[in-house]
């Protein structure tokens, strides 16, 4: 039986394959390019994926910490969760014409709960680094997924 953090990491890497499928597949005359649209997309889709690694690293900071051996095995847990979803996300949408809005919607959930967790622990300045930046990160995924929403 696969661990809840192995479900989750096999469901991402299905999602990288099946995002790269599509792209390899895509004939691009079917679809229309408005250069000044694509332009604002590329430049949004690669903030979020900056927040994506900024939340990365945070999550690896508080994981990789000599305070570590002080938090709970669930917070810890968490945090290793949050890390490997928001680097794969990262990874994904810095890709050009990525669209994984299930991606970014199990990385802003992962955020949100890192950022929770870290509300209810705020022992030291890289747990209050780590909660800003989920938060930053699950709004970025959020707004992603409103954008990537047909018309």
């Amino acid at each position: 039986m696969l661990s809840r953090r192995d479900a989750l990491l096999t469901s991402a890497a299905f999602l990288v394959g099946a995002n790269r499928t599509l792209q390899a597949n895509a004939s691009f005359s079917e679809f229309p390019i408005d250069k000044d649209s694509s332009a604002a997309k590329s430049r949004m889709e690669l903030a979020v994926a900056e927040a994506c690694r900024q939340s990365a690293a945070a999550c690896s900071l508080i994981i990789c910490s000599r305070a570590n051996q002080a938090f709970s095995f669930e917070f810890t847990s968490l945090c290793t969760d949050s890390r490997d979803i928001c680097a794969v996300t990262a990874q994904v949408l810095s890709c050009p014409g990525a669209k994984s809005p299930a991606l970014c919607q199990a990385c802003a959930d992962a955020c949100d709960r890192v950022a929770k967790a870290c509300r209810s622990t705020r022992v030291s300045r890289d747990i209050q680094n780590c909660e800003t930046a989920a938060e930053t990160c699950a709004a970025a995924c959020r707004t992603r997924i409103l954008e990537s929403l047909p018309v």
